[in-house]
């Protein structure tokens, strides 16, 4: 039910409460049948939210209503098979996705919220959104391609490379992996390049990252804006940014994002080596051991290009719904005039 306060869209929040509901209703069963598995206490707090929700919603119309395998999931059978997946692991940029895996979330529907601007000032940030959207979209396909390559590609052919005996893992399928993460990864930095312009926080271009733009200029102070909110999508963002970047926080809730900063550091800056196989430590003693790679299975780096891929699919619905708190807060005195823009159509896309 926070996720569904947060919403801006109307339909998405209905069936935000209508699943709230559901699951609170199960687990008001699940404790009176097993009492002894859980706290019976908690029996009365989920009623009483459940109730709530009953109150505010319309939970037969939106039962009747809310159709989740109304979508489509694409014409060819490997399009069908990818959206299938994207679903499955939640990268859909659709919020319904984070409530039903079905097809009616299968489609990118998350964009920014109205909002209101000066006369004669441009829609920047709609332009910003979109780049991040193609960016993200591109990075999802990457990675899926990546990871159900199974032959070789012809730009690998005649290409020629050495065995050293430790396993490598080379070709265009491997690359598609490295470029995925590396998109994913660049998102967080352009995130905080929207943060910086709409939020007029002021900071130098040159220093806006992802890891930085919650402070102050000083670097140490945290910037009132952020440590006085209740935007909690914003103070959501500020959180991730610390899981990512932030020293000290390996205990944080996502321990594992440490792990991608150090990859990510590597991979750009450094000498990491993807292997076809995940070598036991005794390795080490092997004259083939390499001591300069930071080496990592194929299987391993996948997964974890996944986990950073969901990492910033999260970041960009933080984004979204943490402007349209923002707009909900706006003075919106004077007179204001609506501007209503088309899409880009699919077949526009080149």
């Amino acid at each position: 039910m926070f996720y569904a306060e947060a919403l801006y869209d109307i339909g998405h929040r209905c069936v935000f409460a209508y699943h709230a509901h559901r699951e609170l209703t199960e687990a008001v069963a699940l404790i009176a049948s097993h009492p002894h598995l859980g706290d019976p206490r908690l029996s009365e707090n989920f009623s009483t939210s459940a109730e709530a929700i009953a109150r505010h919603f319309d939970l037969n119309a939106i039962a009747k209503s809310y159709r989740p395998e109304d979508g489509h999931l694409g014409r060819s059978k490997h399009e069908r098979a990818y959206r299938h997946w994207c679903l499955s692991n939640t990268l859909f940029l659709n919020p319904l996705n984070d409530v039903d895996k079905a097809p009616i979330s299968a489609h990118d529907i998350l964009n920014l919220p109205s909002f209101t601007t000066s006369l004669g000032e441009p829609p920047v940030v709609i332009g910003m959104f979109n780049e991040l959207k193609q960016a993200f979209a591109s990075a999802r396909w990457l990675l899926w391609e990546g990871m159900q390559a199974r032959g070789i590609h012809f730009s690998d052919h005649g290409v020629m490379l050495f065995n050293t005996l430790d396993y490598p893992s080379y070709g265009l399928a491997v690359e598609k992996l490295k470029m995925a993460f590396r998109l994913s990864y660049s998102l967080f930095d352009k995130i905080a390049y929207f943060l910086n312009y709409y939020l007029q926080l002021g900071q130098q271009e040159h220093k806006v990252y992802f890891r930085s733009i919650w402070r102050e200029q000083n670097g140490k102070v945290l910037r009132e804006r952020i440590a006085g909110s209740r935007n909690w999508p914003l103070r959501g963002l500020y959180w991730l940014s610390k899981d990512l970047f932030e020293e000290g926080m390996k205990d944080s809730i996502d321990p594992e994002a440490r792990e991608l900063a150090n990859l990510r550091n590597h991979l750009e800056h450094r000498y990491l080596k993807i292997q076809e196989y995940s070598l036991s430590t005794c390795s080490q003693n092997s004259p083939f051991h390499d001591p300069v790679a930071r080496t990592i299975s194929r299987t391993d780096f996948e997964r974890k290009a996944l986990r950073l891929l969901q990492l910033a699919r999260s970041a960009l619905i933080y984004l979204s719904l943490a402007m349209h708190h923002e707009e909900r807060g706006h003075d919106r005195g004077g007179l204001t005039m609506p501007m209503h823009l088309d899409v880009w159509r699919d077949n526009w896309k080149r």
